[in-house]
């Protein structure tokens, strides 16, 4: 029997085990493959857990954010840089215990420890971390959520052709869509993500926002995935196992930015289980430690993504995007707790709109954010 068993070897996983001595298993073929994200990470972030940029798998550094919506173009002093995902996954595993092509079918409690049914048989471990992604099924199993959260579906690639120095976003109200270009290397990461409301081709979308935004790449679409897009689960721990990265639902709202969460919630995990397996902290210190270290970002973001969502729906989202300055809005975007106006306009904001929104999807986005924002 296993102490601790990893599940999944993605970022969360692979930065919680490397501070363990444990088994990792994952179903994927090759650490790092298939991309499956823009691959950016805020520089005050990244430093803060491995305290420089000067490492291989870093292609550069960007020092302002666009942000585009309609018409209107703003420049943030926000500072990012530009991962080779698959290479740094990759370092992050070098050295670890991983099993692949190993698929968690199902967890079993018992009074000792967790079984963990696999393709490959059962593998035993008297505490689990679970980072499997954008599933869902074990977290419904022991009763940490109640329904799945709201899903955003993304493609992306990496393209060739004119780019700006700066991270790039860029939304479209009229298809629910948010699209993005980050510079890397010589190339560019591009893709689009569409809120889960929206019944248009992604792929179609894309294309147009290419066109609308006068954005010259060369090259194919070449990944797809998801981010959860409505906040943490209700729970992401139980006396056996964490939950951590996007299995826990822990990524910006909106603009599915979620490598740094899924790094320090991945810490995190393995902190506290080390201090379990010493006697040191309880299961439960896990969430108390995310939410105090995480808890400003996710409410920022789900405001922000609420103000989206009623923006998109409304047709007014250029116009609350000019609201803010950008001394507020950068405060907002740096982990600082948001202002007490800023928590009163949002909740002015989604009492009074609420109720002039006729589409049952969006009214569901919005109750999944607003209980998750309730319970940071």
């Amino acid at each position: 029997m296993y102490d601790v068993v990893v599940i999944g070897a993605g970022i969360a996983g692979l930065m919680a085990a490397k501070q363990l001595n444990c088994l990792v298993i994952d179903s994927r073929k090759k650490i790092g493959l298939p991309l499956r994200c823009g691959e950016g990470i805020r520089t005050k972030g990244f430093k803060e857990l491995f305290q420089h940029t000067d490492y291989p798998f870093v292609e550069n550094e960007c020092k302002k954010l666009d942000v585009v919506v309609g018409k209107s173009k703003r420049t943030f002093d926000l500072s990012y840089i530009m991962l080779n995902r698959p290479k740094f996954e990759q370092w992050l595993a070098n050295g670890l215990n991983i099993q692949l092509e190993t698929f968690c079918k199902d967890l079993v409690e018992h009074e000792t420890h967790l079984e963990i049914l696999t393709n490959k048989g059962s593998i035993e471990a008297k505490y689990v971390v679970l980072a499997y992604g954008i599933h869902y099924g074990i977290q419904k199993k022991f009763k940490l959520l109640s329904q799945p959260p709201c899903l955003v579906p993304c493609v992306g690639g990496l393209f060739k052709g004119a780019k700006s120095d700066n991270l790039s976003f860029f939304f479209d109200p009229s298809t629910y869509s948010c699209s993005w270009s980050f510079p890397k290397g010589s190339l560019v990461n591009a893709g689009i993500g569409i809120f889960p409301f929206s019944d248009l081709n992604i792929k179609d979308v894309f294309y147009d926002s290419l066109d609308k935004f006068s954005i010259r790449l060369e090259g194919k679409l070449s990944f797809g995935g998801s981010f959860p897009t409505t906040g943490p689960i209700k729970k992401t721990y139980t006396n056996r196992m964490l939950v951590c990265g996007d299995a826990a639902g822990l990524t910006c709202a909106g603009t599915g930015e979620g490598i740094y969460l899924a790094l320090k919630s991945g810490k995190l995990a393995a902190e506290t289980i080390s201090g379990v397996l010493n006697n040191k902290c309880k299961m439960r210190d896990y969430e108390l430690a995310w939410k105090a270290s995480l808890g400003n970002t996710l409410k920022c973001s789900i405001m922000a993504t609420t103000a989206i969502v009623l923006g998109f729906s409304n047709r007014k989202f250029e116009k609350y995007f000019n609201i803010p300055s950008n001394q507020l809005a950068e405060t907002l975007m740096d982990d600082s707790p948001p202002p007490f106006k800023v928590r009163l306009a949002y909740q002015l904001i989604r009492i009074v709109l609420f109720f002039k929104i006729k589409d049952k999807k969006i009214k569901k986005m919005l109750r999944l954010m607003h209980a998750s924002y309730k319970r940071l």
